[in-house]
Order: structure tokens, then C-alpha cells, then sequence
């Protein structure tokens, strides 16, 4: 499997993504065109229903086939958002997956599905999509900022600009000397 292209500011995790990946989606960066499902993908829609309270919709205009596909492609847009924030490590926020949450239920991908289920199981169900990609992904999720070196919880800041975070004082000179002091602007 390849790793991550390393470009000038860290790590690439999209290419990584369509290196692991270019069998499934089309490489139009969109992360909306699937081509092969994936088996966990009926999984993930046999846990909608379960959590579905019998909200009143439309029941007969969509397939099965076509709510395999839809929940495909939500669940691809869930992980190109994950492969997209802007880190060195694959670590995330909680705040961060709420809003890739509330982006993927909203969005126009899933729409058949809130036909059928409701906006308030497809909100539920998205969120333990993205619960269960960053578990697949293996990104670490944290409740606070994280380090911006290693991934982990971060307990100080820079004390000159207080954007970057950091778990330990040889995190932070490391970064400092891997060029944190040429970006290092006087808050």
C-alpha cells in the first residue's frame, strides 16, 4: 500500500486516498462518483433503518439498489472530508466530525435517504458513519486541540503567536526547529 505523497507542507492524504482507492471513485476530486461498492457500505445502510423511527416519506420512489448507492456516496464523501483537513498526522476534532457530519446529512447525496428515513435518523446514522470511517481510517479523534508534531492531545501553545499546539516542550522544539520560527508571527 502506498504512503502519503510528501509535498512541501507535509503530507498529501488525498493522494494517498486515490492511491488506495482509484479502483473506486473517479479522479474528479469531488468524491461524489462511485464505481464499486464497497461491502461495508451495506452495513452501514442496514443501520439505518434500525435507527429510523418511522418517519414519513416517500417509501416506494427509490430502490434498494439505490440506497446502497446513495449511502456509498455518502459515505465517500465522509471519508474525502477526512482526507482533506489540512494535518500533518490523521487526527480530528470532535467539533471538526460534527460538521463533516452535518455537511454529509445535509447535503444533496443524501437527500432519497431523508426521504425514506427522516432528517432526524439520517442526522443520527450519518454521525456514527463518521464515527466508524475515522475507527476504519484509524484517525485518532480528540475532544481538544491536538499537537501539531505528534497528533496528541496538546496541553501548551506556542507562547508567541498561540496558534500552534503542542503535548510536550520536545514537541515544540522540534517544530520550532523544523520551521515554526520562520512562520512565528507576534499575536
Amino acid at each position: 500500500m502506498p504512503g502519503p505523497h510528501r509535498g512541501i507542507l507535509g503530507p498529501n492524504w488525498m493522494y494517498y486516498y486515490d492511491r488506495c482507492a482509484d479502483d473506486e471513485v473517479h479522479s474528479n476530486r469531488t468524491g461524489g462518483a462511485v464505481k464499486v461498492l464497497r461491502p461495508e457500505d451495506e452495513w452501514y445502510l442496514a443501520d439505518l433503518p434500525a435507527r429510523s423511527n418511522g418517519a414519513a416519506g416517500d417509501e416506494t420512489s427509490d430502490s434498494s439498489q439505490d440506497l446502497l448507492m446513495t449511502c456509498a456516496m455518502v459515505r465517500q464523501h465522509v471519508d474525502f472530508e477526512l482526507f482533506r483537513l489540512p494535518r500533518q498526522r490523521l487526527v480530528a476534532l470532535d467539533s471538526e466530525l460534527r460538521c463533516i457530519a452535518e455537511d454529509a446529512a445535509t447535503s444533496q447525496l443524501s437527500d432519497s435517504l431523508v426521504r425514506k428515513h427522516g432528517f432526524a435518523s439520517v442526522a443520527i446514522w450519518v454521525q456514527s458513519l463518521v464515527m466508524l470511517r475515522c475507527k476504519a481510517l484509524k484517525v485518532r479523534v480528540h475532544a481538544t486541540d491536538f499537537c501539531s508534531i505528534c497528533g496528541a492531545e496538546a496541553h501548551l501553545q506556542c507562547a508567541r503567536c498561540k496558534k500552534e499546539r503542542y503535548c510536550s516542550e520536545d514537541c515544540q522544539w522540534d517544530s520550532w526547529h523544523m520551521g515554526h520560527r520562520k512562520v512565528c508571527i507576534d499575536a
